[in-house]
Formats: structure tokens, sequence, C-alpha cells
């Protein structure tokens, strides 16, 4: 039974993509032109205007008395917001982890694109003070 005390829920972006991600929020017209089915959370209200996602995340998760956050480093404009990011959550008593991407499963011209991107995304997670990061292999791109 002690592995249940050991145990940390916390809160992915898989959970809130679609209610703050900018481009993919379901209350923003362009949302119905992508013929999706609305998502089942739309209870839960999205990022006030003018309130960056990151923000409106961590005060989500904080008051659910989740520990940690998982989060992409993409929507952190660079080191100094990543810092603040991460100085934010441990105001809040919670653990980063941060997400990653590229071609990595793609041809080596699709990973040469991407290289310098995932570093990026490296350094920000180190800034925002995270020791755990999840690379995911990105979608391919059209073009390729």
């Amino acid at each position: 039974m002690s592995y249940y005390r050991r145990m940390k829920l916390g809160m992915s972006q898989a959970c809130y993509r679609w209610t703050c991600y900018p481009q993919l929020r379901w209350d923003r017209p362009n949302y119905g032109f992508r013929a999706l089915p609305f998502p089942y959370a739309t209870t839960c209200q999205p990022p006030a205007p003018g309130e960056h996602w990151v923000d409106w995340a961590v005060d989500k998760a904080a008051s659910w008395d989740f520990s940690p956050i998982y989060a992409t480093t993409d929507h952190l404009a660079d080191e100094k917001a990543a810092s603040e990011f991460g100085k934010r959550c441990a105001d809040k008593d919670m653990e980063y982890i941060a997400s990653g991407g590229g071609q990595f499963a793609g041809t080596p011209d699709q990973w040469a694109r991407d290289r310098d991107k995932f570093i990026n995304q490296i350094r920000k997670a180190r800034a925002a003070g995270t020791s755990i990061m999840a690379a995911v292999n990105a979608d391919p791109k059209s073009e390729d």
C-alpha cells in the first residue's frame, strides 16, 4: 500500500491544449473550421483575454493540488521567460516536466532542420530549472 503515497498526479498538456493553446482553443471561431468535435471539457474556462496560457495552466494545476505540470517549451518565448515560468512553478511547490520535439524518426534532412530548435527547447527547459524533459517525435510536416 505504501506505493500509493509515492504517486504524483500531474497535469499534462494533453489535458488542456484544447482549452488554452492559442491556435487550438475550442472557444475561437477557427476551431469550428477544423471539423473536429468539441472536446469533452468545454465547461473549463479558458484563459482570460491577455492571460498567457502557461500562467493559466500553473494556476489550474495548483488549484487541484497537482505536484507536477508537463508542458512544451515551445510556448516559453526564451530562456528568460522559461526561468520566470520555472520560478512560478517553484513558488507553487510544483515540479515542471518539460516537453520538446523534433523529427527523431525522420530522414537526416528532417532532423537537420529540427536540431537547432530542439537544442533551444533543451536550453529553455534547463532555464526553467527542470531536470526532466520528454523528447516527443514531431508529426511529419506536409512538405516532407
